[in-house]
């Protein structure tokens, strides 16, 4: 799988449309804003996420790849929420929690 990935140009556009196809909802959406890290070795993997709220879990719909370390910023809120706004209609019912 590895293989066949690496020279995979993915459009995460179109995944996220998907993920937002097979994910079941009903009514309001909650969608919860994050970063999350973790260390592969010695590198360091740091994201911001946008994930829809699901039962007792959350699916990762839209993230950005933070090159550093430490919490994101603004304008990489901004990226983010502007990449949701391109993918996803959001109501007058959808829900946006972040800490």
């Amino acid at each position: 799988m590895q293989r066949f990935f690496k020279d995979q140009i993915i459009d995460y556009k179109s995944l996220s449309q998907l993920l937002l196809f097979i994910v079941p909802t009903s009514g309001y959406r909650i969608w919860a804003l994050d970063r999350t890290n973790w260390q592969f070795g010695d590198k360091d993997i740091n994201f911001l996420v946008l994930s829809l709220v699901v039962d007792n879990g959350a699916v990762p719909i839209i993230w950005l790849s933070l090159d550093k370390k430490g919490n994101s910023n603004i304008d990489e809120r901004i990226d983010l929420l502007e990449k949701f706004i391109d993918i996803v209609e959001p109501s007058h019912q959808d829900i946006l929690v972040a800490d």
